[in-house]
């Protein structure tokens, strides 16, 4: 435009009054014949007639060929983004993304875009997101290794192909996937040209706007491992489901007299039910559903290979914990520190139930920063010297009781396998296992079965970024609410630094929530918890549970009337006091409900809060 747009009339110095004649003449139309350019100058440390420099431009696109500003209604700019597995560098050496563009660094590798891996992720190398203009038709650029330093003193390595990649900038995203040394035949044709990869097939065939393209075997693949790498090939029925919880979904049992050993499957559990139980459903989907947990109870070494050879019946591998250290963590730092945390209630008593008071100012030492306060034990109340020391027992225990059921985990892995964690109790499991996981092409789900708190709740935890991060280890993390999701997406945010990942851009393509850890996504799901009725009416019908409320009816001469029962713990976040103080308002509100229906709770203290059950229990009465 600043030079008349083909118009003479308005071309800078140009008089405002054209001739007569011009009106009758279309304006002149700039020649399409491509103006030679020349190839990028090599580094100066190696000859023009390097075979490894890039190979020449392709002649630049004239103005006529890109898109007018008057007729293009599309997006002014599009957000590039590289993926490219190159297996080619040493220490100290980088992949980087060179160009003709001043954001590839205009054909000199000491300004290209450079791309980031980790040891979890390589040989895949990812770039951050770069704006490129739209108004640009095609742009090339190719892959070079440069020292990670920026210097030319160990010199460059291009990628060996026979021409310039290239690319159309289209839509609002665009995620290329290529890889070191394997060109794209289609010249002329980005490898991506699609905002996202929702238009490709398994077969690696791209439905778009403007018809069908193939892409190469190995871009077709890469992009299928992309899209969906719990799914990129269907069950062969070889596939198993390793469900880790922290207690197996079975019934234990010794004879005292003759010492053996028995096991059933306990029907309390919804995982091991006889009626449309979690091992039926998974056996249904043609996965077998094996079972890593604690056994329930202690059990001697000298006797726990006939018990892991029983369990083994069952399908259930146990990992045997030793009963102080599943103290600490489950009874101590599980129930006392995770519990109320992850139910957004900040802990008013420390870990070992005493009401924390104020400790007394201690007086200056006199040799004040030469340590020997701290070795002496000084520097705060002998109350504060013993919870700190508490603190720091309960989470090496939970450490420990997590490294434990990571080591059963990975003794059992096989591969294809699929890796499902459930519950708070397992939350470090996940980092544990995650590169025998990989090896092993085994994703792994991590559910959370309890709710997750606000970010400002979670940062009082001591041990906040190694939980998340190694909860983060996971490939999809579960929640029962979006509630609880959106939480914990925030707390990674705001504690992590972590982002969405990109928008079109494979599973956030499916409208999926996810974060972007070390260049691979994390999705986050939201399931939420049903009642099964077959269940609930199965054990409602059986001998037992019939007989028992006879008993109960008996006992507590309830009669004929309607019962509403509930157990709960005797905890504050249960509400076992305001349940009573409703069905205390039904009767006082609801005449008719009187003597018609009767109220049956059941109680439980906490071990490890016997002072706060209680004042909840008294609360109650």
């Amino acid at each position: 435009p600043q030079s008349g747009g083909w118009q003479p009339g308005g071309a800078p110095g140009s008089s405002s009054l054209r001739p007569a004649s011009s009106a009758a003449q279309p304006p002149p139309v700039p020649t399409t014949r491509p103006l030679p350019r020349p190839s990028p100058s090599p580094p100066r440390a190696r000859p023009a007639c390097s075979p490894r420099t890039p190979s020449a431009r392709l002649p630049a696109m004239p103005l006529s060929t890109m898109k007018p500003n008057d007729s293009y209604l599309g997006p002014l700019f599009t957000r590039v983004a590289f993926r490219c597995r190159a297996p080619v560098t040493q220490v100290g050496e980088v992949v980087a993304v060179c160009g003709e563009l001043p954001e590839f660094g205009g054909w000199d590798p000491t300004q290209a875009l450079r791309l980031h891996t980790t040891p979890d992720t390589y040989p895949i190398w990812q770039s951050e997101t770069v704006l490129i203009g739209t108004y640009v038709s095609q742009v090339q650029y190719k892959y070079v290794v440069v020292a990670a330093d920026g210097s030319l003193a160990a010199g460059t390595r291009w990628e060996e192909i026979q021409a310039n990649r290239q690319f159309a900038p289209v839509g609002e995203e665009l995620s290329i996937v290529d890889e070191w040394g394997v060109a794209d035949p289609r010249a002329g044709v980005s490898h991506l040209a699609s905002p996202d990869l929702a238009g490709m097939d398994p077969s690696g065939r791209f439905e778009g706007s403007n018809g069908s393209l193939d892409l190469p075997p190995s871009l077709a693949d890469a992009a299928r491992r992309t899209r969906a790498p719990m799914l990129a090939e269907p069950l062969d029925g070889t596939e198993r489901v390793l469900m880790v919880v922290h207690r197996l979904p079975l019934l234990l049992s010794r004879d005292d007299a003759t010492g053996a050993w028995s096991a059933t499957w306990d029907e309390a559990s919804m995982w091991a039910t006889s009626v449309d139980g979690g091992r039926h459903v998974l056996g249904s989907l043609g996965c077998a559903a094996v079972f890593l947990g604690s056994p329930g109870r202690h059990v001697p070494r000298e006797e726990q290979a006939a018990v892991t050879a029983l369990l083994e019946t069952f399908n259930c591998y146990p990992v045997y914990i030793d009963p102080w250290e599943l103290n600490e963590s489950y009874q101590q730092y599980t129930k006392s520190v995770l519990w109320p945390l992850l139910h957004n209630e900040l802990p008013m008593t420390s870990l070992s139930g005493a009401a924390m008071t104020p400790a007394p100012t201690p007086a200056p030492s006199p040799a004040l920063g030469d340590g020997t306060a701290l070795a002496a034990g000084g520097g705060g109340s002998p109350a504060q010297s013993t919870h700190y020391r508490r603190s720091k027992e309960q989470w090496g225990a939970y450490q420990v009781v997590n490294t434990l059921f990571a080591n059963e985990v990975k003794a059992r892995l096989r591969r294809r396998d699929l890796v499902w964690l459930h519950g708070h109790h397992l939350l470090l499991v996940p980092e544990r296992i995650f590169r025998e996981a990989r090896q092993h092409g085994a994703p792994i789900g991590l559910f959370v079965h309890t709710p997750f708190p606000s970010s400002s709740i979670f940062s009082a935890l001591p041990q906040r970024k190694a939980v998340l991060e190694s909860m983060l280890h996971a490939s999809i993390i579960g929640f029962h609410l979006y509630e609880y999701a959106r939480n914990f997406m925030i707390s990674a945010r705001r504690l992590l630094g972590l982002v969405e990942p990109t928008r079109g851009t494979q599973h956030m393509s499916s409208g999926m929530l996810g974060l972007e850890v070390n260049s691979r996504e994390v999705v986050v799901s939201v399931s939420h918890v049903g009642v099964e009725p077959a269940i609930v009416h199965s054990r409602a019908n059986c001998d037992e549970v019939r007989g028992f409320v006879e008993r109960l009816r008996a006992d507590l001469n309830i009669g004929d009337r309607l019962v509403i029962g509930g157990v709960e713990w005797l905890s504050s976040m249960q509400g076992a006091a305001l349940k009573l103080m409703a069905f205390e308002s039904l009767l006082e509100n609801y005449e008719k409900w009187r003597g018609r229906v009767a109220m049956v709770q059941v109680t439980v203290p906490v071990q490890n809060r016997a002072d706060h059950s209680e004042e909840v229990a008294a609360e109650c009465r």
